[in-house]
């Protein structure tokens, strides 16, 4: 499978405004410029490898249509994309820029939003990714200025947008590193056992499986794994046979 982890940024709208407390009073009429993705990097998760490229396209490096013809390659071939809060965030934007430059829809893919993971599975007192990244040790979001760097790549100017590339990269970096790490508690991921058609851990890939009893279902049991790769439980894709399972019981 292939397994594209992602990160979007946009720009900020432009908008004639009349006061900084009405936000009502913005309506459609006032907007002069709509915020747009700006730039995006991408990282290829590879199963045994974290060495792969991160990837970076922008308006100020590629130009705007470019850049928007290098997301939908990397879409159209990717199976399961990968990103934080993307569902709410990083897609919409994504398809927005897709749909009003004449683009069709990529490939279908399986997405996995890691923030869906943690707000569901575990109980941290922030669901920010430099958070969660720093609680589980795994790294922390690139620093810069805040509001003023967007302002800087706005100006085109070449230090903001170095800053704004790496700040880019590294939330993709995380990305990966926050997927390996959430990997046995990500409930409904795409199976590399039914990629490969084998017994396979079907989250990673491995075949280094350990039999750890069984699972039971209404019409029998199948034998139950534990990854020792990335420690993700699976269970074997067919049924033990009636007649194992009686001598199994009988011995």
């Amino acid at each position: 499978m292939k397994i594209l982890s992602l990160d979007v940024e946009t720009s900020p709208n432009l908008a004639y405004v009349w006061r900084l407390f009405h936000i009502d009073s913005l309506t459609n009429d006032k907007i002069l410029r709509a915020s747009q993705m700006i730039c995006f990097a991408a990282k290829w998760i590879e199963a045994e490898s974290a060495d792969t490229e991160t990837m970076f396209f922008s308006d100020f490096t590629d130009g705007h249509q470019s850049m928007l013809e290098r997301l939908f390659d990397l879409l159209d071939q990717t199976d399961v994309l990968v990103h934080y809060n993307g569902l709410t965030f990083d897609e919409p934007q994504c398809n927005r820029e897709l749909i009003t430059n004449g683009f069709n829809p990529p490939a279908p893919y399986k997405r996995v939003d890691l923030y869906r993971t943690i707000r569901s599975k575990f109980a941290f007192p922030s669901g920010k990714l430099d958070f969660v990244c720093q609680e589980l040790g795994i790294g922390k979001k690139a620093e810069h200025e805040g509001f003023e760097l967007w302002k800087g790549c706005m100006a085109n100017n070449p230090d903001a947008w170095a800053t704004m590339e790496a700040y880019n990269r590294q939330d993709a970096v995380l990305n990966e590193e926050l997927y390996r790490v959430l990997l046995p508690w990500i409930p409904g991921l795409p199976s590399y056992g039914a990629d490969l058609g084998q017994d396979v851990c079907p989250a990673c890939g491995s075949d280094d499986l350990s039999p750890q009893g069984y699972a039971l279902t209404k019409t029998g049991r199948y034998q139950r794994y534990l990854c020792r790769r990335c420690h993700t439980w699976s269970r074997a894709s067919r049924r033990e046979s009636f007649t194992r399972i009686v001598q199994a019981s009988s011995s």
